[in-house]
C-alpha cells in the first residue's frame, strides 16, 4: 500500500547518503553530520531556503522540461518544413507530402507519448523513487538534443522519408521522457511550500519568452535554418545539462531534506504505510490498487482543483498557439507582418504567463473553493479568438473584432491569467487532501495538466473545421500553404 511512502523513503535516503559533509558550513566531525540530518527529519525549526537556492533550481527545471520541444516547435517551420523536408529542384523547392504534415504529426508525436508516459509514471514504482526517473529523464533528452544536433551537417536530401520518420521517434522520446521529467517534479514540489510549485510554472513561462526573443534576434540576422537550429538546441543541451548538476545540490539542501522528510513522517503517522521493504521488482495487483485507493481520495477531496488544471490549460491550448498565431494584421499596422505573430503571440504569451506566475507568489485569490468560477469564465477566450481576423483567406465566418490592438490585449489577459490561475490550481491541489496524500495530488495534477494540453491541441482541429467549413461565407483562394510559409522566411534571410 505504500508505494508514495517508498518514493520518498528512497529520495530522502538517497539524499541523506549523498549529503556527507555537505549538510553543514566548513569542516564538520561524523557527529555534527548526524545531528544535522537528524534535525532535518525532526520537526524542528524549519531550515532557511540558503540564496533562494531551492527556488531558483525548480525554476531552472521549468525551464528544462520545455526547452528542448520548445525548440522543436520555434525552429519546425523554417528548418523542418522549409529545409529538410523540402525537396531541391533546379527552379527552387520543391513540397513534399512530409513537410505539407510535418506540423500535425509533429503535435500528434509529442502529445500523446507525453500522456502515456505520464499515466505510467503515476502508477510504475521504480528503484530509486522520483529522483532517479528525473536523472534518467535528463540523460535522455541530452542524447536527443546531440543527436538533433549531428543531423544539422548530415545532408539528408536523397533520403527525406528517412530522416522525417527518424526525427518522429526523436519526438516521441523526447516527450516520452519530457512527461514522467515534469510529473516527477511536481510530484517531488508537492512536498515543498507553495511558492517552489509556482517556481516551476514561472519557469515554463519563462522558456516561452526565451525562445521568442531568439527567434526574434535570428530572423532579424537572417541566419541560414542550419545556423537558428543550431543556435536553439545547443542552448537546449547546455539548460537540461545545468539542470541535472543542480539537481544534485538541491538534494544536499537541508531545506529540501527537511520538507520531504517531514512529510514522509506524516505519511507514517497517517497509518497509510505497511513496512517498507526493497520493491525487488515486484508490480503486485495489490500495489495497483492501493495506488488508485490513493489517486481516489485525492479526485475526492481535491477533484476540483484537477478540474481547474485541466480547464486551464485546455483554453490556453485551444487558443495559443494555433489560433492566435494565425491571426492577421493590416498591411499599415505598426508591427512588421513578418514579426507580428513572435511579438503578439510567443513573446505576449510567455511574457504576461511568466508574470501571472509570478503573482501566485503573493497574491492567492480566488481561495480554492471558488477558484472554479475563474476558470470557467475563461472559456469565453475560444470564441473571442475566432472573432478575430483568424485565417482570413480561409474562413467562412464574419470577422468580427478586427482591431488589432484588441487582439493583443485580449492576448495579454489570456496568457496572464493562464500563468496565474494555473500556479493556483497547481499549489491548491497538494494542499487540499491530507499532507500524506500531497505526493499523489502534484503528480495528479500535473497529469491533469498534460491532459489539458492533448484536449486543447485536439479542439483546435476542430474550431479550424467550423471556421473554414461551416459558416456562411464562401472563403477567399488559397495558395500552396508551406510554399507561403517558405516564402516569408526567404523574404527575411
Amino acid at each position: 500500500m505504500a508505494d508514495e511512502q517508498i518514493d520518498r523513503e528512497k529520495d530522502a535516503g538517497d539524499d541523506r547518503k549523498e549529503s556527507g559533509s555537505f549538510n553543514t558550513a566548513g569542516t564538520a566531525s561524523h557527529g555534527r553530520v548526524a545531528s544535522t540530518t537528524s534535525a532535518g527529519e525532526s520537526e524542528g525549526e524549519e531550515p532557511e531556503d540558503r540564496y533562494n537556492l531551492v527556488y531558483l533550481t525548480m525554476m531552472l527545471h521549468g525551464i528544462g522540461i520545455l526547452i528542448p520541444w520548445s525548440s522543436f516547435i520555434t525552429i519546425a517551420v523554417e528548418y523542418y518544413v522549409c529545409f529538410k523536408l523540402r525537396k531541391l529542384t533546379p527552379h527552387g523547392g520543391e513540397e513534399t507530402p512530409y513537410a505539407r504534415d510535418f506540423l500535425k504529426y509533429l503535435a500528434t508525436a509529442s502529445q500523446g507519448p507525453n500522456l502515456l508516459l505520464n499515466m505510467l509514471n503515476l502508477f510504475l514504482t521504480f528503484r530509486g523513487g522520483l529522483a532517479a526517473r528525473i536523472f534518467v529523464c535528463i540523460i535522455i533528452v541530452c542524447v536527443i538534443c546531440a543527436i538533433t544536433m549531428a543531423f544539422i551537417f548530415i545532408d539528408t536530401s536523397s533520403w527525406i522519408g528517412g530522416f522525417f520518420w527518424l526525427t518522429m521517434v526523436l519526438v516521441v522520446l523526447l516527450n516520452a521522457a519530457n512527461g514522467v521529467y515534469q510529473n516527477s517534479l511536481f510530484g517531488i514540489a508537492a512536498d515543498l511550500p507553495p511558492n517552489v510549485t509556482a517556481s516551476i510554472m514561472i519557469g515554463n513561462n519563462l522558456c516561452g519568452v526565451f525562445c521568442a526573443i531568439v527567434a526574434m534576434i535570428t530572423r532579424a540576422a537572417s541566419t541560414t535554418p542550419e545556423a537558428s537550429a543550431m543556435a536553439y538546441f545547443s542552448v537546449s543541451l547546455l539548460l537540461v545539462t545545468a539542470c541535472g548538476f543542480s539537481f544534485m545540490l538541491l538534494r544536499r539542501s537541508a531545506f529540501y531534506q527537511y520538507h520531504v522528510n517531514k512529510v514522509g513522517k506524516e505519511k507514517r503517522k497517517g497509518g497509510t504505510s505497511k513496512e517498507i521493504q526493497d520493491d525487488s521488482d515486484k508490480r503486485t495487483t495489490e500495489e495497483i490498487f492501493d495506488k488508485l485507493s490513493d489517486y481516489y481520495e485525492v479526485v475526492k477531496t481535491g477533484g476540483v482543483q484537477l478540474l481547474n488544471v485541466w480547464l486551464v490549460l485546455f483554453v490556453s491550448l485551444a487558443v495559443f498557439p494555433a489560433i492566435q498565431a494565425e491571426v492577421r494584421p493590416r498591411d499599415d499596422f505598426i508591427i512588421p507582418k513578418e514579426y507580428f505573430e513572435l511579438i503578439t503571440s510567443f513573446f505576449s504569451f510567455g511574457f504576461f504567463a511568466m508574470c501571472g506566475a509570478m503573482l501566485s507568489n503573493w497574491i492567492q485569490w480566488p481561495s480554492p473553493r471558488f477558484l472554479v468560477v475563474a476558470t470557467t469564465l475563461r472559456l469565453i477566450f475560444i470564441p473571442f479568438f475566432l472573432a478575430c481576423n483568424y485565417r482570413p483567406i480561409t474562413r467562412r465566418w464574419p470577422v468580427l473584432i478586427a482591431n488589432e490592438w484588441a487582439f493583443i490585449v485580449g492576448g495579454a489577459l489570456l496568457a496572464f491569467t493562464s500563468g496565474y490561475f494555473a500556479s493556483l490550481a497547481m499549489i491548491y491541489a497538494p494542499r487540499v487532501v491530507a499532507p500524506s496524500k500531497s505526493r499523489s495530488a502534484g503528480m495528479l495534477a500535473a497529469f491533469f495538466l498534460v491532459i489539458g494540453l492533448c484536449t486543447g491541441i485536439g479542439f483546435t482541429y476542430l474550431e479550424a473545421y467550423v471556421m473554414e467549413n461551416v459558416g456562411p461565407l464562401k472563403p477567399l483562394q488559397l495558395g500552396d500553404a508551406t510554399g507561403d510559409m517558405c516564402a516569408a522566411f526567404n523574404k527575411t534571410a
